[in-house]
């Protein structure tokens, strides 16, 4: 039998050295345009940490708390990196369901953090 992982692509064969960002929910972000970029993804992330999600996702039904970002880069012969990251503002604290997904994501062996974002002006506006 062959396990997830192996199956996974590592980037597309095509594709150019490059980043991506998808957001997993809300408007604006970018959507992978074809499935070799979703298998690129599916690569960068590893099939131990899409394992670990899957499974969170069948024993609840819930996606709710899945981080806001799925950032991944690919060069040419380096391994594809991802990276899950939930967006908080000063005043916003995670909620027990974004704990949740960040834990697994974790334990599945993907990186998963954080980004505090700061009020203020922008270094270089003319605010």
């Amino acid at each position: 039998t062959t396990e997830a992982s192996d199956q996974l692509p590592d980037a597309p064969e095509e594709a150019q050295p490059g980043r991506r960002v998808l957001w997993t929910r809300g408007t604006g972000g970018e959507v992978p345009s074809s499935d070799r970029d979703l298998g690129a993804a599916a690569g960068a992330v590893g099939g131990t940490a899409l394992a670990a999600a899957l499974r969170l996702l069948c024993e609840d039904y819930n996606s709710a708390g899945l981080p806001d970002l799925l950032l991944w880069s690919w060069d040419s012969g380096r391994t594809p990196r991802a990276r899950f990251v939930e967006v908080k503002s000063e005043r916003d604290s995670l909620a027990r369901r974004q704990r949740l997904w960040l834990a697994t994501l974790r334990g599945g062996g993907a990186q998963a953090e954080v980004c505090h974002v700061r009020d203020g002006p922008v270094e270089g506006s003319e605010e």
